[in-house]
C-alpha cells in the first residue's frame, strides 16, 4: 500500500474510465435508450442486445466493487497514516521541564512546551491505541524499521 491518496472524484474517473474502457459513450446512449424502451414496453431486445445489456451490467458491478473497495482502501490508508504520524511524534525527544530559582521557589519556565509536548504524546498514543490490527500490520509492513524511543519513557508503539 502507497501512500497515494485518492479523492472521491478520482475514484468515480477510475470506475467511469473502466466502464468506458469497454463501451463507448455512443454505446452507452444507444444501450440506455434501448432499456429505456423496453422499461415503458417499447421496445424488445433482441438476443444480442440482452448480452450486450448483461454485458454492460457485468463491468458496471465490477467498477461498482472496485470502486467500494478503494472507498474503503483510503479509510485504511488514512488511519495507516495517522499512525504513522503518531509514531513519528511519540519519536522526538521527550521536552522535559526547565527548572529556574526565583527567590526560595524552583519554577518550570517552559511550562507551556512541555504540557504541549505530553498533550501531543497523549494524543498520538491514543491514536496508536485504538488503530486496528489490520492498520497496525499494514504500519508493521510499511515500517520495517520501527523508530525506538529515544528516553527512558516507555512507549508503547504498535502493541
Amino acid at each position: 500500500m502507497k501512500s497515494d491518496l485518492w479523492s472521491e472524484r478520482d475514484i468515480v474517473n477510475r470506475t467511469e474510465a473502466m466502464i468506458n474502457g469497454q463501451f463507448n459513450k455512443d454505446q452507452r446512449e444507444i444501450l440506455n435508450r434501448k432499456v429505456s424502451g423496453l422499461a415503458i414496453g417499447m421496445y424488445q431486445l433482441s438476443e444480442q442486445e440482452q448480452a450486450e445489456l448483461q454485458q454492460y451490467s457485468v463491468i458496471c458491478d465490477f467498477a461498482r466493487t472496485e470502486g467500494n473497495a478503494a472507498r474503503t482502501d483510503m479509510v485504511t490508508l488514512n488511519q495507516i497514516l495517522l499512525v504513522e504520524e503518531s509514531m513519528r511524534r511519540l519519536a522526538l525527544p521527550v521536552i522535559d521541564p526547565v527548572f529556574e530559582t526565583q527567590g526560595k521557589k524552583r519554577v518550570v519556565v517552559n511550562i507551556d512546551d512541555v504540557e504541549n509536548d505530553t498533550a501531543e504524546r497523549e494524543t498520538a498514543q491514543a491514536t496508536i491505541d485504538v488503530a486496528s490490527e489490520e492498520v497496525k500490520n499494514w504500519v508493521l509492513l510499511r515500517n520495517p524499521a520501527l523508530p525506538e524511543p529515544i528516553d527512558d519513557q516507555t512507549v508503547n508503539l504498535l502493541t
